[in-house]
C-alpha cells in the first residue's frame, strides 16, 4: 500500500523494523468430496476463480477453494489432509491506507502512536517530534491463539480451540513514550516486556539491540556522526559469547597454530578484510552442524533448512542457547569443549585463507 514506512512531516518524523510477529498460520485440514470437518460435522468450501490473462498464451482459470482458515493447498475433491493457509492482514487495507494518510498531518507523538498503531501489518515504529518527545509502537493485526499453540507450526482445522480468537487490541500492544533512558532501540528483538500481551512470537536474536544500547548509552547526546558510527558499527556481540568459550579451547589445544592465533587475536569485528571474521563463520557453521546433525536431524535435511530456509538465519539465538550452554542435552556423546574442539579442527582441514568481504 502507498505510505511512507520511514519519513517525517513539519514537525514529526517515524521509522520502521519488522517486528518477527507471525501473523502466519495454516491449518491442516480433513477434507474430502469438497468439504472439509469441525469436529464430527462437514462443511463445503468456498470456491473463488480466478482468471490469469497471459501474454502470447491462452487465458489460465484457477479455482480457490477456502474456509474460515484461508485458502487450501490441495484438491479437496481427494480425499486427503491438506494445509489452509491464512495471512492475518489478507482481508484488510482501508484502515492501513487511512493511517498512513493520516501522517501527512499528525504533529505529536502521542497522535503518531494511534495512527501507526492502527496500521495492519506487523511493524515496530520508532518517533520523535519537534515537541522533544520520542515513543515506539507496535502495529499490525496480531492474532490471539490458545491451547498453547504460537503458530510455529500447523494447527488441528477439525479443533476448534485452534482458531483463532481475534485481534489483540492496538492498545496492548509493546509500547513506550519517553523512556526514561532517553532512547529506544529496535532491531528485531524481543519487544514483548512493553506491552500488556506478547504478539512477538518468533523474534530475532538481541545482540544488535544490546550493541546499539550499548553505544548510546556512552553518550548523553547523539549527531549525525555519531549515529552514523552507530549504523556502521562492525563489532559482534554473538562473536563475543562463542569466542568466550572456544578461547580457552584454542588456547590449550592449538596455541601454536596461526589459525588458531588468527582468531586469538581477533578484535570481534566483521571487517570486509578480516580473515579471522570469515574462519569464525565457518567454525560456526561447523559445529552447528556437528551438534545438531544427529538421529534427529538427517544431513539432507540439515542442509535443506540452512541453504534453502532462513531458520538458522532469523531464528540462531534459539539454536545458540543450546550452543552455549555447557549443560545443554545436545552435548550428549562429547562435551561443550570437545564440540568446540572438533569443530574447530573440523575447520582447519578446508578452510581456505579467504576475507570476510570476499
Amino acid at each position: 500500500l502507498p505510505g511512507l514506512l520511514v519519513g517525517r512531516n513539519k514537525t514529526l518524523s517515524w521509522g520502521a523494523t519488522y517486528t518477527f510477529a507471525d501473523t502466519v498460520d495454516s491449518w491442516i485440514e480433513d477434507c474430502k468430496e469438497g468439504q472439509y470437518r469441525v469436529e464430527d460435522e462437514w462443511f463445503k468450501f468456498s470456491q473463488r476463480e480466478e482468471l490469469i490473462t497471459r501474454k502470447k498464451h491462452a487465458d489460465h482459470r484457477e479455482t480457490f477453494y477456502e474456509n474460515h482458515h484461508g485458502v487450501l493447498d490441495g484438491l479437496p475433491t481427494e480425499t486427503g489432509y491438506y494445509l489452509a493457509t491464512h495471512w492475518a492482514p489478507a482481508e484488510s487495507g482501508a484502515t492501513t491506507l487511512n493511517a498512513a494518510f493520516a501522517l501527512n498531518s499528525v504533529s505529536t507523538v502521542a497522535e503518531a502512536q494511534i495512527h501507526l498503531g492502527a496500521i495492519e501489518s506487523a511493524w515496530n515504529w520508532v518517533i520523535a517530534d519537534s515537541h522533544g518527545d520520542i515513543g515506539y509502537q507496535m502495529s499490525g493485526l496480531c492474532p490471539i491463539r490458545e491451547n498453547n499453540w504460537n503458530g510455529f507450526v500447523p494447527g488441528l482445522g477439525w479443533d476448534k480451540s485452534y482458531d483463532w480468537k481475534g485481534f489483540h487490541p492496538i492498545e496492548d500492544l509493546p509500547r513506550s513514550f519517553n523512556p526514561e533512558c532517553g532512547y529506544f532501540v529496535t532491531a528485531n528483538q524481543d519487544l514483548n516486556e512493553f506491552g500488556k500481551t506478547s504478539p512477538i512470537n518468533m523474534p530475532m536474536a538481541d545482540h544488535r539491540a544490546r550493541r546499539i544500547n550499548d553505544l548510546l548509552s556512552q553518550n548523553a547526546e547523539q549527531d549525525l556522526l555519531s549515529t552514523q558510527a552507530i549504523q556502521m558499527d562492525l563489532f559482534s556481540l554473538q562473536a563475543k559469547e562463542f569466542m568466550d568459550v572456544l578461547k580457552p579451547v584454542l588456547e590449550e589445544n592449538f596455541s601454536d597454530q596461526p589459525l588458531a592465533q588468527s582468531l586469538l587475536n581477533w578484535d570481534l569485528c566483521y571487517d570486509k578484510d578480516s580473515i579471522a571474521a570469515n574462519l569464525f563463520e565457518c567454525f560456526y557453521t561447523e559445529l552447528r552442524h556437528l551438534v545438531f546433525q544427529d538421529e534427529q536431524i538427517s544431513p539432507e535435511l540439515t542442509k535443506h533448512l540452512r541453504e534453502q530456509t532462513c531458520l538458522f538465519i532469523d531464528f540462531y539465538q534459539n539454536f545458540d542457547r543450546c550452543l552455549l550452554e555447557p549443560s545443554s542435552v545436545w552435548y550428549q556423546d562429547n562435551n561443550q569443549a570437545e564440540c568446540f574442539k572438533q569443530a574447530f579442527l573440523n575447520v582447519c582441514t578446508h578452510f581456505e585463507e579467504r576475507t570476510w568481504g570476499q
